[in-house]
């Protein structure tokens, strides 16, 4: 009976470690571990409806995103009719230094704007990326988790197994 405890309680014992620390090393552990998961949970909730209990909920939902975008530029080239006076040709230069100045201005305030609002919205990006990494790792260790605690489980009962052994008589 001895032997057969640590026959038995030695390879559960192995089989649980390597489930602990597989999903790290083994890539297609996730999607075992993602077909696993409802199987379980089903068992679980059976199990939990046997003991009085209210069965677990799986929530799914499902959103849509849409963007659209249009740009586009135009440019024009403004002159001036060859014979025109000089007073109307000293106004059309007068008027368009004014224009000229008028964009230069604005595109120094765009250009001030932009520079204000850099930081601040490198800023945030940075936290809707921390934010993004954060959800990724949460969501990898969950589905991780099935089979850590199986392997944690699996530990257990060939620790167990193989201490019961020891205080069996030879």
């Amino acid at each position: 009976m001895r032997n057969a405890l640590y026959a038995i309680g030695a390879p559960v014992e192995a089989l649980g470690i390597f489930a602990i620390a597989t999903p790290d090393f083994v890539p297609g552990l996730t999607r075992f571990s993602e077909w696993l998961s409802p199987r379980l949970r089903r068992v679980e909730n059976r199990l939990r409806r046997l003991i009085g209990m209210k069965a677990r909920a799986h929530v799914v939902s499902a959103s849509g995103i849409a963007s659209v975008a249009m740009v586009g530029a135009a440019s024009a080239f403004v002159s001036i009719a060859p014979d025109a006076t000089l007073e109307e040709k000293v106004e059309f230069l007068l008027r368009r230094n004014a224009e000229g100045q008028s964009a230069l201005n604005s595109l120094s305030e765009r250009f001030q704007a932009i520079e204000r609002e850099a930081p601040q919205r490198l800023d945030e990006l940075r936290d809707e990326l921390k934010q993004h990494v954060r959800v990724q790792i949460d969501e990898a260790e969950a589905s991780f988790r099935v089979a850590r605690v199986l392997g944690t489980i699996a530990v257990a009962i060939g620790l167990t197994l193989a201490t019961i052994a020891n205080f069996l008589p030879q």
